[in-house]
């Protein structure tokens, strides 16, 4: 029977990722959205003297977020920052694509600068779509 339960525990702590819930909502988008199952763990990083908002550190299967940023950014850069971290560490996207349209927006999702949110909002389906092909 103690086999058993440790057996169970075992399992439940393999398919449990641990991360702050204020991420969660964004990480089942991403899995819905993509069609996998994401086990990089998501947990608040203090960048207060640095012009960094996120890190991922890919031999961890760790994303650090800067929390001033979050508690300070809206929806849709949360949401980019996110994605924006999982690609990295998720999809393993090493490099950025700061590549811009006619209005000045970032066109990927993997730019090394966040966007407006004017231009979150604009072009969210276009960035998707290159996060898509990116990926394949």
């Amino acid at each position: 029977m103690s086999h058993l339960l440790i057996l169970m525990f075992l399992l439940a702590s393999c398919t449990t990722t641990k991360m702050n819930s204020e991420f969660r909502p964004f990480v089942e988008e991403f899995e819905k959205r993509f069609d996998t199952k994401v086990y990089t763990k998501i947990k608040f990083n203090n960048y207060s003297h640095s012009t960094r908002i996120g890190l991922c550190d890919p031999w961890e299967n760790l994303v650090f977020i800067d929390k001033e940023y979050w508690m300070n950014a809206n929806f849709f850069k949360r949401r980019e920052l996110i994605y924006h971290e999982l690609g990295h560490c998720h999809f393993l996207f090493l490099h950025h694509n700061d590549d811009e349209d006619e209005n000045k927006c970032f066109k990927s999702i993997m730019a090394s600068s966040m966007d407006s949110t004017n231009c979150l909002i604009r072009n969210w389906d276009k960035k998707l779509e290159l996060f898509r092909k990116r990926r394949k």
